[in-house]
């Protein structure tokens, strides 16, 4: 059934399916090994595989697995999991990841691709070139393809052993990686619970908002048929004083009339200050010239397609943020967002939960990606984690990367902070701009918003843009600038590792974190500034956030190890954040377990304690914010005090 590999059986297993949603549609053929099953017997032999101990499951992505699973298989405990996409991913991040491109780089062929979406339908390119829904293609056919996917996956996985192997990575990956791959099924399999109901009325508020906000935008600018959601008619009206709207208007029947008619008739019924230029047969169109807001446009950039000047509105905030269309065309785009979210999160639940895809391999950094939906972009704000309810056990780590920081840097300043337990921010600000060293300091905001932007290598413009979404405004790039000095001042030895950091990264080629992941920097060596410059910043924070993502990644494997997921199972996790569903049987010892794994099980020799802040909730949102979040405009008065100095 397989190929035996020291004491564990290496079986590759790809489906074909008619969607990625098992209650909704079919499984068509199931490849296990060297032979391809019909649905049935398929998913009974799959059944079976994954019930046997001591078996290491192959595939490429967790889609199968996962829909397995969700159609009712269960994995057992003593099976493995390998991932092959994951096992490119660890010997070049940048590489493209899907199968197709692997196999032609590391096997040389090009494996067919036979499956192609139609309307979202799952379709299949038969031998005659027909594109067929894949139930209706020839059966042997879709199967024999199946059968070249399998191959393909068991080829590939032998030749990443061996790179793996080669490089002195294959312990990590087995480890580590694979054990959190198998995690991520599970927690992918489990899903997260979800009040459709209420998300159904939010939805509905949601809309109702964005319909009266998107009438006020359209009435401020006078236009007929104003688009707030075209860039090119927002640009228009926000960086000219006069512009041309066009405009289509429907108009009677004109049977009989000579053209010159036509088009004074027309002209007489066309909407306030349109001069018409064209009659057709039931629609007339024309030129609107309107009074535009005439703001100041911000810098184009000088890489992207379109020469317009950007309409985003996180730019528009910093640049604009207190013109009041502004404001409102800003919030407008925040709700047509969230409600593009809610639609697509009402379609997918099943069973009162969203069982989004987690991808380990989706970012360099190590920190997941999801999608189908991605749950890990669910917004704070608006209480929209407060629809997904039920009994939860949810923590997050307190400022877990500039810990690390000051591991890696061994900055004075504040690995004493760390050790004596004050609270860095305070004693920052207060070491910078006076007054006490804790969470009373009004300047904490300002810092911890400045030290944040700097870990990702934030300056300038970006750091002035990150200063106006936190709701500190009026800081330009050379005042953004002034106040990241500051910090350097404070903390000179952090400012002297990360230089230490990009040039050992140029030396190598690569940046390594805490667990031994590489990444892999090429551009640090680039001619061209902005290459070199972008790479020097990823290598800090790749150092950081990389090194965040293992620390997590290990807790969550020794969490699941210490505590049976019928008491407490793993649902999500987010940056620093875990979640888990609680079970009949969850107390105040298995609280202790899980932030014993949390704070001590990662493993490594840190020169400063890491802090899990937990609580039992019924919702997502139950935890709340931790202690001194910086909210929009609390510090609006030292903003403006520091600005005039």
């Amino acid at each position: 059934m397989g190929v035996l590999m020291g004491t564990s059986e290496r079986v590759v297993i790809d489906i074909e399916t008619t969607g990625d949603r098992p209650w909704e549609h079919e499984l068509v053929c199931v490849g296990i090994g060297g032979n391809v099953h019909g649905a049935e017997k398929g998913r009974a032999m799959a059944r079976l595989l994954m019930s046997r101990p001591g078996t290491t499951i192959v595939c490429h992505t967790n889609y199968d697995l996962r829909w397995l699973m969700l159609d009712g298989a269960k994995l057992a405990f003593g099976v493995e999991y390998h991932d092959t996409k994951v096992m490119a991913w660890m010997l070049d991040a940048t590489q493209e990841l899907d199968l197709e491109s692997l196999a032609t780089k590391y096997l040389g062929y090009v494996p067919p691709k036979q499956i192609r979406m139609r309307q979202g339908v799952v379709c299949f390119l038969d031998s005659t070139g027909a594109v067929l829904p894949i139930l209706e293609a020839p059966q042997d056919e879709v199967q024999a393809y199946c059968q070249s996917d399998v191959k393909t996956e068991g080829e590939l996985y032998d030749c990443l052993k061996a790179l793996l192997i080669e490089a002195g990575m294959w312990e990590h990956f087995v480890t580590e990686e694979a054990p959190f791959s198998r995690l991520l099924v599970e927690m992918e399999a489990a899903g997260l619970p979800y009040d459709a109901e209420a998300g159904a009325r939010k939805l509905d508020r949601l809309q109702a908002e964005a319909i009266v906000l998107r009438e006020i935008l359209c009435r401020a600018t006078e236009a007929h048929d104003f688009n707030p959601g075209s860039n090119e008619q927002v640009a228009r009206y926000l960086y000219t004083p006069e512009w041309p709207h066009p405009v289509k208007f429907a108009i009677p029947r004109m049977n009989g009339m000579s053209a010159e008619d036509k088009l004074e008739l027309a002209q007489k019924l066309a909407p306030d200050k349109v001069q018409v230029d064209k009659v057709g047969r039931d629609y007339a169109y024309g030129t609107q010239t309107l009074k535009g807001r005439n703001l100041k446009p911000p810098k184009l950039d000088k890489r992207a397609k379109t020469k317009r000047p950007t309409v985003s509105g996180k730019v528009l905030n910093l640049l604009h943020g207190d013109d009041p269309w502004v404001a409102d065309y800003v919030q407008y785009l925040k709700l047509t967002k969230l409600a593009s979210y809610l639609t697509d999160w009402q379609e997918r639940v099943h069973d009162g939960r969203l069982h989004g895809r987690f991808d380990q391999s989706g970012t360099v950094t190590g920190r997941l990606a999801g999608r189908q939906p991605n749950l890990q972009q669910v917004s704070t704000k608006g209480d929209v984690r407060g629809l997904f309810r039920g009994p939860m056990f949810l923590g997050d780590y307190a400022g877990l990367e500039v810990r690390l920081s000051a591991h890696f840097s061994l900055d004075p300043t504040m690995l004493e902070i760390f050790r004596e337990g004050k609270d860095l921010y305070g004693v920052l600000a207060s070491n910078a701009w006076g007054g006490p060293e804790d969470k009373s300091n009004e300047g904490r905001g300002l810092m911890k918003v400045i030290m944040l932007g700097s870990q990702y290598g934030a300056q300038g413009d970006k750091l002035a843009e990150i200063l106006a979404l936190a709701g500190m405004r009026g800081y330009g790039p050379r005042k953004a600038d002034a106040l990241l000095k500051d910090l350097e001042n404070t903390l000179p030895r952090l400012f002297e590792w990360r230089q230490e950091v990009i040039e050992e990264a140029r030396a190598l080629g690569y940046v390594t974190t805490l667990g031994g992941r590489r990444r892999h920097l090429p551009a640090i060596g680039s001619a061209v500034w902005r290459e070199m410059a972008k790479a020097e910043r990823q290598a800090v924070n790749s150092k950081v956030q990389g090194s965040a993502a293992d620390v997590v990644r290990r807790a969550m494997l020794v969490a699941r190890q210490a505590v049976d997921p019928d008491v407490a199972r793993l649902l999500l996790q987010v940056h620093d954040e875990i979640l888990w569903w609680r079970h009949e049987g969850f107390n105040d010892m298995v609280v202790q377990r899980l932030m014993n794994a949390c704070q001590y099980g990662h493993g490594f020799e840190l020169e400063v304690p890491l802090i899990f802040e937990a609580a039992i909730v019924d919702s997502w949102a139950g935890k709340g914010g931790s202690p001194g979040q910086v909210q929009a405009g609390a510090y609006a008065a030292l903003g403006e005090a520091l600005a005039a100095a």
